[in-house]
């Protein structure tokens, strides 16, 4: 009898373990991976890392605005960050944030609409590096 409760307890525990892991760690994981090149989508923002500074990057994402026929909103930029916003032709929002992290990385966030559309991020992403 004391062997099933012990069970139970731990089983319990380790769900509750993997719960924990699933809403925290993945964030951490995304972010741990970004900080290597990779590309994450995390609710609803795409994020990766782009091997230019801040203005080669600004740049970039101003000419993928104009490539893939977007109306630019606004564009401004300083030497820390910058934030490109622009529409689709359904209407939907596209925001670009590019950080500096150093002299040669920028990293770059790109959400689409209110809760975000991996397919278009992920192309505005590509013609940004197509830029590049």
């Amino acid at each position: 009898m004391e062997n099933s409760s012990t069970m139970k307890r731990w089983v319990w525990a380790m769900v509750l373990a993997v719960v924990v892991l699933v809403q925290s760690g993945c964030a951490v994981l995304a972010a741990g991976a970004v900080g290597a090149g990779a590309t994450a989508y995390l609710k609803g923002e795409l994020e990766s890392s782009l091997s230019a500074d801040i203005d080669e990057a600004h740049a970039a994402a101003e000419a993928a605005v104009d490539e893939l026929e977007l109306a630019l909103i606004s564009s401004r930029k300083d030497r820390l960050v910058a934030v490109v916003l622009a529409r689709t032709a359904d209407d939907k929002r596209v925001e670009i944030t590019l950080d500096a992290v150093s002299p040669q990385l920028t990293k770059a966030r790109i959400r689409v609409g209110v809760f975000g559309d991996e397919t278009i991020a992920l192309r505005m992403l590509e013609e940004m590096r197509n830029q590049l």
